[in-house]
C-alpha cells in the first residue's frame, strides 16, 4: 500500500481547506451527500467503485469497471450502512466514514477502500510541475517518487515497524499519467505481495515548497518536498532489515 503521512499545521490546514470541496460528517440514514471522491488504490481482484460523485438528491455518478459516469443512486439503511445501486441493478453496500478530506468505505471480510475528496476546482498544476523527485518522511517510514518527462515513475518506500524495530524496502515502477489534478500510476510490479491495478495521487496544490497531496489514509493534506535522489538516510539505530511480507 502506498502510504504517506505528514501532519499539516493548523494554520496550513486553514489555508489549504479553502481549495477542498466541503464535506459533511458521516450522515445518519436519509441524509443527503455531496462531494466527488476518488479511490486512491485499486488492488487486483477487489471489486470497487473507482470514483463516486454524490448529489444531494440521492443520485450519484460512479466510475466502475472501466465505465465512466455511470448513473446510480445511494441510500442509507437503519443500520447506517450505505447502498449504492447502479442503473443496471448491481449494488454495493458499505460501512462509511467521512472525514475532512477523505472517505473510508468498508465491507465485511474485504479490504478497506480509501477515497480522497477532490477539490471543487482542479488545482493549477501541470505535468511539468511533477517531473523530478519528491519525498516525505515520518515515523512510519520514508516514501520517494521520481516522475520522468516520458511519463514513467519509480517508487522507493521504506516501512518502519517501531514495535519490532525492523524495516523493509519496497521498489516499484511503471507508467504514469496526469489530468485534472490527478496522478495515475500503473505499476509494472507488485508492492511486496500486493498487486495494484492503479495507484492515484489527488493534488491540492503546488507551490515553492513542493506538492500538496490529499492523503486519505491519515485524512490530511501532506507535503512532498523536492529531493536529489530516491535514497533514504540510515534507519533508526537498532532497527534490523527484514524481507517484505
Amino acid at each position: 500500500m502506498k502510504t504517506k503521512t505528514h501532519i499539516v499545521s493548523a494554520l496550513l490546514w486553514l489555508l489549504l481547506s479553502a481549495t477542498i470541496a466541503s464535506a459533511d460528517p458521516s450522515p445518519p440514514p436519509g441524509r443527503a451527500l455531496t462531494g466527488n471522491y476518488l479511490l486512491i488504490e485499486h488492488v487486483k481482484d477487489i471489486d470497487a467503485l473507482d470514483r463516486i460523485e454524490f448529489h444531494p438528491d440521492g443520485t450519484c455518478k460512479v466510475d466502475y469497471n472501466g465505465s465512466l459516469g455511470v448513473a446510480a443512486t445511494y441510500q442509507f439503511g437503519h443500520n447506517g450502512k450505505m447502498t449504492i445501486t447502479l442503473d443496471g441493478g448491481q449494488s454495493f453496500t458499505y460501512g462509511m466514514k467521512k472525514q475532512r478530506v477523505s472517505m473510508l468505505l468498508s465491507q465485511d471480510n474485504q479490504q478497506d477502500l480509501y477515497y480522497a475528496l477532490l477539490p471543487a476546482v482542479p488545482p493549477a498544476v501541470t505535468f511539468n510541475d511533477l517531473v523530478g523527485i519528491y519525498d516525505t518522511h515520518n515515523s512510519a517510514g520514508n516514501y520517494a517518487t521520481e516522475i520522468t518527462a516520458d511519463h514513467h515513475f519509480f517508487d522507493h518506500i521504506r516501512y518502519l515497524d517501531p514495535q519490532a524495530h525492523t524495516y523493509f524496502d519496497v521498489y516499484t515502477d511503471g507508467a504514469c499519467s496526469f489530468a485534472n489534478g490527478i496522478v495515475t500510476y500503473l505499476p509494472d510490479r507488485p508492492l511486496g505481495s500486493q498487486t495494484d491495478i492503479f495507484i492515484k495521487d489527488a493534488l491540492a496544490k503546488h507551490d515553492t515548497t513542493g506538492l500538496w497531496v490529499i492523503d486519505p489514509y491519515d485524512d490530511v493534506v501532506l507535503l512532498e518536498t523536492p529531493a536529489k535522489d530516491l535514497g533514504f538516510p540510515p534507519p533508526p539505530a537498532g532497527y534490523q532489515s527484514v524481507s517484505p511480507p
